[in-house]
């Protein structure tokens, strides 16, 4: 089992390939990208976007799942960080599928494939952005913490909680 310095340097790294997916997504859709084939990139990469943002909450004990290890870093934000878990925990498994059967695994089966797509009827895309988003602010809010960013930071708060 990893130590929490490598788990946590590990999930930093991986939060910011997630984060630049998402960067180059809001581009491509903000019309940034001027290429005859940017809508295709941009349905593509969604799907990419969608599956990388399970692989930062994968609920396996050998993979990444920044809930967890936010909550060993930074015990003393376990409350903050369980809201946005809670937030995004029905829908967990909506994306995995999506990850599994059409990201990153792809099934062989047109079945498979549908069982995958199904996210995109249970989860609409303003709810899945929001997910990220949420991730996203948590994740900075947590990293300028741990890097004692002196910069004066807004106030955190939770794009998906009720209660912010």
């Amino acid at each position: 089992m990893a130590d929490i310095q490598e788990e946590y340097q590990l999930t930093e790294e991986r939060m910011h390939k997630f984060l630049l997916l998402l960067d180059i997504y809001f581009e491509i859709i903000k019309g940034n990208v001027k290429h005859p084939r940017a809508k295709e990139w941009a349905s593509l990469l969604l799907e990419i976007v969608y599956s990388y943002f399970y692989s930062v909450i994968d609920d396996r004990e050998d993979s990444i799942n920044v809930f967890r290890i936010w909550k060993k870093k930074y015990p003393d934000h376990q409350a903050e960080i369980s809201r946005v878990e809670e937030k995004i925990a029905p829908h967990k498994a909506d994306f995995m599928k999506l990850r599994h059967n059409v990201g990153f695994h792809g099934s062989t089966s047109r079945k498979g494939n549908k069982v995958g797509m199904q996210l995109f009827e249970k989860v609409d895309g303003q709810m899945a952005l929001d997910f990220m988003l949420a991730v996203r602010n948590l994740s900075t809010h947590l990293i300028s913490l741990h890097k004692k960013i002196d910069k004066k930071l807004p106030t955190y708060q939770c794009v998906i909680c009720n209660d912010q």
